[in-house]
């Protein structure tokens, strides 16, 4: 190398490393923690727990000091799971579990072999399939229909000992209540089976977990000249579980994408504090109603009016049409800076905003009084989600640098103020 040429080398070398995000480092992550070790990070043989241990140990590798005792913030929840067995054979056919049916999260469990009393699956109209069924006795039957009005799936209108609902495509979601229904719901691929079926053999397990352990796992990166300001950056780690022995939910994109930037964002900080404080949040029990999220807001381990602000991920695994910016329609001068640092530097294709939605874990720090957003890329290139097929290897990670950099500039040049919204 020529020597007139290494002193611009070199200053190259240094920005690389300050501005440097490991996507190997992201894409091991979300490899570990979506896979089966992990029982998709829910509550059947205690997934969610183990991916809480290795959450702490990733803190403590980053150097990352514990808010809260070894690292962890517990709370109870209570939640309906699927262990053990799991079968469906309608006119003789097994179905696959996961893949061409899935049990609703309320069900109870069930044995047997039933008559399905078919409506016309072409009826949209609760009131019209209500009437059909009006004169039957269903008690010992399954009702078999493509109507998913709640009506059916939650209050079981027809009285019936199940209820079989046909769908296009399956997607899952876990309990969020503290019962457990008297009926049990299947929502089966309509592709799967001849829906002239005239029988189903059934065999459901189910364990209702009252008040189960779990945990926010939250860990800090001291400010250098003000540690007494914070700035909240959190992604849900929790996901779906199991449904049975062979049927788990990875949740490659949702969310463990969320987890491995956060991580790869508290590596770099870590290497390059900045004037603040940076709290890292892996908040559990996202997909059983932002419970954690509910319980962090209500017993935060620093002062609300000291947190300048609070950053959510969630669903980052894509890129290509940019980032959406929730809550970017009512905090227009923090959306402002974003959408001016990336029209500056490039990072992404665009970054749009909506208003406020539940729908991820910024909702309740937000209206515990500090400014939020929650921000997800955008992209048609994966489109899979609560379902098999969001497997970590699957996660395209399209735009990762890009989001990664602007988000490592947006927070590490945040301005130091006072930002509480209040209550």
């Amino acid at each position: 190398m020529l020597k007139w040429l290494l002193p611009a080398f070199i200053t190259i070398i240094s920005f690389q490393n300050v501005v440097a995000q490991d996507k190997e480092y992201a894409r091991e992550t979300i490899l570990k923690l979506s896979s089966e070790a992990f029982h998709g990070r829910g509550y059947a043989k205690h997934g969610n727990r183990k991916a809480a241990r290795f959450i702490r140990e990733e803190f403590k590798a980053h150097g990352l000091k514990p808010l809260e005792q070894n690292y962890y913030q517990p709370f109870n929840i209570d939640i309906n799971t699927f262990p053990g067995k799991q079968t469906l054979r309608i006119q003789g056919k097994d179905l696959k579990p996961g893949e061409e049916f899935l049990v609703n999260c309320n069900s109870s469990a069930d044995k047997g072999r039933y008559e399905l009393f078919r409506l016309n699956t072409e009826e949209g109209d609760l009131d019209s399939l209500k009437s059909v069924a009006e004169n039957h006795d269903l008690s010992d039957k399954y009702v078999l229909t493509a109507n998913s009005d709640k009506a059916i799936t939650e209050n079981n209108v027809f009285d019936a000992s199940g209820v079989v609902v046909l769908q296009e495509k399956l997607w899952w979601h876990i309990s969020n209540g503290n019962h457990v229904d008297d009926f049990t719901v299947l929502k089966v691929k309509r592709s799967a089976i001849d829906t002239s079926a005239k029988e189903l053999k059934v065999h459901i397990n189910n364990r209702f977990l009252e008040s189960y352990q779990t945990q926010n796992v939250v860990g800090y990166i001291p400010g250098d000249k003000h540690p007494e300001k914070y700035f909240f950056l959190s992604a849900h780690y929790d996901h779906l579980g199991r449904m049975g022995e062979n049927a788990y939910f990875p949740g490659g994109n949702d969310n463990a994408s969320g987890v491995a930037l956060m991580m790869d964002l508290a590596r770099y900080f870590t290497e390059n504090p900045p004037d603040f404080s940076i709290v890292f949040i892996a908040f559990g029990a996202e997909e059983t109603g932002l419970e954690g999220s509910k319980y962090f807001s209500r017993h935060m381990p620093v002062d609300a009016e000291k947190v300048m602000f609070s950053l959510n991920l969630d669903m980052v695994g894509t890129g290509s049409d940019g980032i959406m910016v929730v809550n970017g329609k009512v905090l227009h001068s923090h959306f402002n800076r974003l959408a001016a640092i990336n029209k500056a530097e490039d990072y992404v294709r665009k970054v749009d905003k909506r208003g406020e939605a539940a729908i991820s874990d910024h909702y309740f720090i937000y209206k515990a009084g500090i400014p939020a957003f929650f921000v997800y890329t955008m992209g048609d290139e994966y489109r899979e989600y609560h379902n098999l097929a969001d497997k970590g290897k699957n996660v395209p990670l399209t735009e990762y640098e890009g989001v990664f950099r602007l988000l490592e500039n947006y927070i590490g040049e945040f301005p130091l103020k006072n930002n509480y919204i209040g209550k």
